[in-house]
């Protein structure tokens, strides 16, 4: 991701590959705990509502970040140029400028390594 990129807003991939690595997390979170439900003997039991639950929770998660949080967002947001209202008002402040820097140096270190 080029240094110049973070004030664009995001690329027209970033969603489609973000949605990608989220599919992915949680096909490899599961298939982790998948052993797990096949454990015999005195721990089987006990051990085998673990990837279940585990699994279920990670599904959960995905739907409310995939859904919940973007319709939430959308209806939270006020309407107009009100996001930026704050910033021209007052500037970007301390922790904005410091998170700035150091996102547009690791960027352009990420470019370097021809990572992005």
């Amino acid at each position: 991701m080029a240094a110049t990129a973070m004030h664009s807003g995001y690329s027209e991939n970033q969603n489609f590959v973000g949605f990608r690595c989220h599919i992915r997390e949680f096909v490899h979170g599961a298939a982790a705990l998948l052993p797990m439900l096949f454990v015999s003997g005195l721990m089987g039991p006990y051990m085998a509502p673990i990837p279940v639950n585990a699994s279920a929770a990670m599904l959960f998660s995905f739907f409310v970040a995939m859904v919940i949080a973007p319709w939430l967002m959308v209806r939270l947001q006020p309407q107009g140029n009100a996001p930026h209202a704050h910033e021209a008002a007052y500037g970007e402040g301390i922790l904005g400028r410091l998170y700035r820097a150091w996102l547009t140096r690791s960027c352009a270190h990420a470019d370097r390594l021809g990572r992005s």
